[in-house]
């Protein structure tokens, strides 16, 4: 491939493709907490609300496993208890930290919408191995407007999560790094040259697409003013410009 079209990939793919309302100020990071329940003996009053006089609407047993969506500075924990919000005494959990994943789903087909038509990606689900970068990338197809199509590897690690073209290293970008978390910035580069910043700028953020309303959604702010959002488990689901929608997802459905 040549290398001004491996540049107009790189730059499509990162400003196209690629595309704060806290929950409490102790839940800045976009991450689930893991935690199970450590208590000596009986078991772990559910309340309520945040405070030893709430109702009590439950119990757990030593070694139940909650996840945790934000801790208090008073000590309290925010689990889910019935489908219903409720509170654990912090003290009693013992907490595994476990990064929320933002890569597409290689068992779905993702529709995208842009000015110039719809976009549709599916992976093969077949892993990878790159010459340069090494095992665990899934291969992806990008079918166009006019039905031409290109191929791009996706990788997620516990850095972050990566693309690179098949046929050059110099496309090896970071779409979002982790830990997730504000302020976080990295460089896009090709070549040995920056073609732009990214930067965490929101990780809590509900959005809106054609394909449905997105929950604890990351923004990502590149230095021009492109901004790209995406959900757990989901992946890329809107990019903007200036306040404007550049593109959104407009379908999301299974193989």
């Amino acid at each position: 491939m040549k290398a001004n079209k491996l540049l107009k990939w790189l730059i499509a793919f990162a400003l196209i493709f690629t595309v704060y309302i806290p929950l409490s100020k102790q839940a800045e990071a976009a991450q689930t907490l893991t935690a199970t329940v450590n208590i000596k003996s009986g078991t772990l009053n559910v309340r309520e609300k945040p405070s030893t006089s709430s109702k009590k609407v439950g119990s757990l047993k030593k070694g139940a496993k909650v996840t945790v969506y934000a801790k208090t500075k008073s000590g309290w924990s925010e689990i889910r208890y019935n489908k219903k919000k409720a509170f654990v005494a912090t003290k009693y959990l013992t907490f595994t930290s476990t990064q929320a994943s933002y890569e597409q789903d290689p068992n779905k087909i993702y529709v995208y919408k842009y000015e110039d038509g719809l976009y549709t990606e599916k992976s093969n689900g077949k892993k990878y191995t790159h010459e340069y970068f090494g095992k665990g990338w899934l291969l992806w197809t990008t079918t166009m407007p006019d039905k031409t199509t290109y191929q791009w590897y996706l990788r997620e690690t516990k850095d972050g999560l990566y693309t690179v073209h098949p046929d050059d290293p110099h496309t090896h970008n970071a779409l979002i790094k982790y830990p997730v978390k504000v302020g976080y910035s990295w460089k896009i580069i090709y070549e040995g040259d920056v073609l732009n910043t990214y930067k965490i700028t929101a990780v809590n953020k509900t959005v809106k697409t054609h394909a449905g309303t997105f929950k604890q959604v990351v923004e990502v702010t590149a230095e021009e003013g492109v901004k790209m959002y995406y959900a757990k488990n989901v992946g890329l689901i809107k990019t903007t410009y200036k306040g404007k929608t550049t593109g959104e997802l407009y379908q999301l459905k299974k193989k």
